[in-house]
């Protein structure tokens, strides 16, 4: 899963800034627990935990410098197609100097070569990342294109902040942003809180598929949309069974890229018609059974385990199921607030 941090000060010393960068990732700990890395220059610091996916070793790590120094960049995610994209880049340019196998190094590079917009429009995944250029002096928050990855920014006092999840702003030593009222107006309207606006004033969410840009030469920021839905839909299918043969072709595709990793991948599976589409697709592209998880209930009423069970067998998965109690589902109640870091 990973997770990404950041603070930028013009008044607090490297030494402090680096501190501050190293609590926030603390906080989300969970999100990466198999390395963690704090980069600090003059006024800005990057912090990251990794959960380590692709490239294990230490060619991974994070937070990455580019190969000509001028960018650092922190990446929360998955680029699903970084191998064609390290192909392309070869073939633009076949003296560069691979570190490992990481899509993070990938995705420096395409962002060298090509600039973070046009990179980012070459990218299929689920992302969060901050992009520091160490010679504009700007940063570059960026979000995946349907808004899987989640990122928080703004101010506390006169510091900007930036991280995968609130908890890790609020651990700022003086962050005491009040309640956000329009976003309780929303909240209460939604029954959550939608971006751009968070729980607390002076924070926001970053929309999908966008990218902001903030230049701390003159204090001025710009967001702006790298993908739109529109720009990709193709209409000119010339009957039904085209439809669904291109739909067939294109979740084939995107399970089959998704499966991609150094470690062991499994899925959810509910015996409903998404999960059990996807793990078919799954079984399908895998030369021995893939793992499957069900969570199943004591109360019959609630309980869906015999219908993934059913799936399960049919596809022939290494299936794993766990029941839960009442006692199991209140046990977590004391938790939420720490799980979730807005009304929900």
């Amino acid at each position: 899963m990973c997770g990404i941090a950041g603070i930028y000060s013009k008044n607090k010393s490297p030494e402090l800034l680096s501190k501050i960068a190293k609590s926030m990732a603390n906080t989300i700990f969970h999100r990466g627990p198999d390395d963690s890395g704090v980069w600090c220059k003059e006024s800005m610091a990057l912090s990251h935990q990794r959960l380590s996916i692709l490239d294990l070793s230490k060619s991974g790590h994070q937070p990455m410098k580019s190969h000509c120094d001028r960018y650092t960049l922190v990446f929360n995610g998955e680029i699903y197609n970084h191998h064609l994209i390290k192909k392309e880049l070869n073939i633009l340019n076949n003296k560069i100097l691979w570190n490992g196998e990481s899509d993070t190094e990938v995705l420096l590079s395409a962002i060298t070569s090509w600039g973070i917009e046009k990179a980012l429009q070459r990218c299929e995944g689920m992302f969060a990342l901050a992009l520091w250029d160490n010679v504009a002096k700007k940063l570059f928050l960026a979000r995946d294109r349907f808004g899987e990855k989640p990122l928080y920014y703004g101010y506390v006092k006169n510091d900007f902040v930036f991280a995968s999840e609130l908890k890790a702003l609020k651990i700022h030593p003086e962050f005491n942003n009040e309640l956000n009222r329009a976003a309780i107006a929303k909240y209460l309207k939604f029954s959550y809180v939608p971006h751009p606006l968070s729980i607390f004033k002076g924070i926001s969410k970053l929309p999908p598929a966008h990218i902001l840009c903030m230049n701390f030469n003159n204090n001025s920021e710009a967001i702006f949309p790298y993908w739109t839905l529109s720009s990709t839909v193709n209409t000119n299918y010339s009957n039904y069974d085209s439809i669904i043969e291109t739909l067939h072709n294109n979740l084939n595709k995107s399970v089959a890229d998704q499966m991609v990793a150094d470690v062991p991948v499994g899925a959810f599976l509910s015996g409903g018609i998404d999960s059990s589409l996807i793990v078919s697709l799954m079984q399908k592209n895998s030369k021995r059974p893939i793992n499957t998880f069900t969570i199943g209930y004591q109360d019959t009423v609630y309980d869906e385990s015999l219908y993934a069970s059913s799936v399960a067998q049919h596809l022939g998965t290494n299936h794993t199921e766990l029941i839960v109690s009442p006692q199991d589902l209140l046990s977590v109640v004391p938790k939420l607030p720490s799980l979730y870091d807005e009304p929900f």
